[in-house]
């Protein structure tokens, strides 16, 4: 039972997909897996330990639904270790749109 308080300003849509992740500084490319997602921002999972501020584009191979973009534009406001073994993933990130 999750009894956190969530303060969000908009709901969240779990959705897994495979993403592109590029560091508008570092011009690094990898792979992550999109958690979930809302109108202002996302979650993933990545090998890569994006700091807090970082501009990343998230590009999809297949849109999250049919009228959405390919390509999306955030900046980085977490990024932490993850605990769970069966997550193949390193961190979880989560941006905000811009």
């Amino acid at each position: 039972m999750n009894t956190e308080t969530d303060f969000r300003k908009s709901k969240r849509f779990e959705h897994k997909a495979t993403v592109m992740l590029e560091d508008d500084s570092a011009g690094y490319l990898s792979y992550g897996q999109l958690i979930n997602y809302s109108e202002d921002g996302m979650c993933f999972g990545s090998d890569i330990a994006f700091q807090q501020g970082a501009k990343i584009n998230v590009k999809f191979d297949t849109p999250i639904y049919k009228a959405a973009p390919t390509i999306y534009h955030g900046v980085v406001r977490w990024c932490k270790e993850l605990a769970d073994d069966d997550f193949k993933y390193f961190y979880g990130v989560g941006i905000k749109y811009y």
